[in-house]
C-alpha cells in the first residue's frame, strides 16, 4: 500500500498534483480561441478585398456577410467537446500522477490510485462544471457577476 498524500506537506502535494489541471486549462483555453476562430475566421477574406480595392488591386463587391466558419448552433456543442476532452485529460492525468505517489514509489494499485486522485478528480470536476457556466454567457457577459450580484439590469 502506497502512503496517503495526507501525510505529505501540502505543497508537495499541490506541486505534484498540479499539472493535472494543465489538460483542463489547455480545453477551456481551445473552447475560448475556437468560438473566435468559428464565429468570425473568414472575416480575413473582406479585410483582405477591402484593402485590396483600396490600393486598386481589386475591383469586386467586397463581402462584408462572410465571417462564421460554422452556423451558430453549433458554437457551443463545440466549445463543451473541448472542454469535456480536457477535463477527461486532466482526470486520466491525476489517476496517473497519483499510481506514482509518493515520486520514486512502486505505482499504486488502480484502487489507492483513485482513492489517492479523488479530491484533485473532484476539483476538476468543479472546474468543468464552471468551465461550462461561463461557456453557456454570452460573450459579452463572460466574467461578469450580474447574475450572481443582482447588479445591473
Amino acid at each position: 500500500m502506497t502512503s496517503a498524500p495526507a501525510a505529505q506537506p501540502l505543497a508537495a502535494i499541490v506541486g505534484r498534483f498540479i499539472y493535472a489541471l494543465a489538460p483542463l486549462g489547455f480545453g477551456m483555453w481551445l473552447a475560448h480561441y475556437s468560438f473566435h476562430f468559428l464565429t468570425g475566421g473568414l472575416t480575413i477574406v473582406p479585410v483582405a478585398q477591402s484593402f485590396a480595392a483600396d490600393i486598386g488591386l481589386f475591383r469586386g463587391a467586397v463581402q462584408w456577410g462572410l465571417g462564421p466558419v460554422v452556423p451558430g448552433d453549433w458554437l457551443f456543442p463545440i466549445e463543451a467537446v473541448f472542454l469535456y476532452a480536457g477535463a477527461f485529460g486532466a482526470i486520466i492525468t491525476a489517476v496517473q500522477i497519483a499510481r506514482r505517489w509518493p515520486a520514486g514509489a512502486q505505482p499504486a494499485a488502480q484502487a489507492d490510485a483513485l482513492r489517492i486522485a479523488a479530491p484533485w478528480v473532484a476539483l476538476i470536476l468543479l472546474l468543468l462544471v464552471a468551465g461550462l457556466a461561463i461557456l453557456v454567457q454570452p460573450m459579452e457577459m463572460r466574467g461578469t457577476f450580474q447574475a450572481i450580484s443582482g447588479v445591473g439590469g
